[in-house]
């Protein structure tokens, strides 16, 4: 039992991994496969339905700063730059790959809370954004397990 719960709780974020943790533990291919599975559908659930919440509250506190900072007149404080690095790279994927690429690719790399954020934010008017997300998570899952379970398993073969 504590095998399984450790498989869903690694694969509510760090996803990408779990497998591989599931056969390190002795768990079967698809012990593994539905352990992953239900971790990552878990955490998207909770992260991608409740994204709108974790952005305003980002917001508030951004904000917050920004007036405790004026208020207390901080010479250290300088007001945060809305075009970062990271939020032009953020962009250019969005533009560049579209709403398929990125909401299959953006949980897997990222990790499935922060990716289905920033599939919420960014395509979260569309009505086919969350199946998007499930079935990346469903393909992602088999694909995973069966690199490290099968891929995985043939490399050790040749090093010995």
């Amino acid at each position: 039992m504590w095998k399984y719960l450790t498989i869903i709780g690694l694969a509510s974020f760090k996803f990408m991994f779990s497998p591989l943790a599931g056969e390190k533990l002795g768990l079967t291919f698809l012990e593994s496969f539905f352990s992953t599975l239900i971790g990552a559908l878990i955490s998207w659930g909770i992260f991608y339905f409740m994204s709108e919440y974790f952005m305003r509250r980002n917001h508030a506190k951004k904000v917050e700063k920004h007036k405790k900072a004026l208020a207390t007149n901080d010479p250290n404080y300088k007001r945060p730059k809305n075009f970062t690095r990271l939020n032009k790279t953020i962009v250019k994927v969005k533009t560049t790959l579209g709403i398929y690429i990125t909401c299959w690719l953006v949980p897997l790399f990222l990790s499935i809370p922060i990716g289905s954020i920033i599939c919420a934010k960014f395509y979260g008017h569309h009505k086919k954004t969350p199946y998007l997300i499930l079935a990346g998570i469903v393909l992602n899952t088999f694909l995973l397990c069966c690199i490290w379970y099968f891929v995985g398993g043939m490399v050790d073969v040749k090093a010995n």
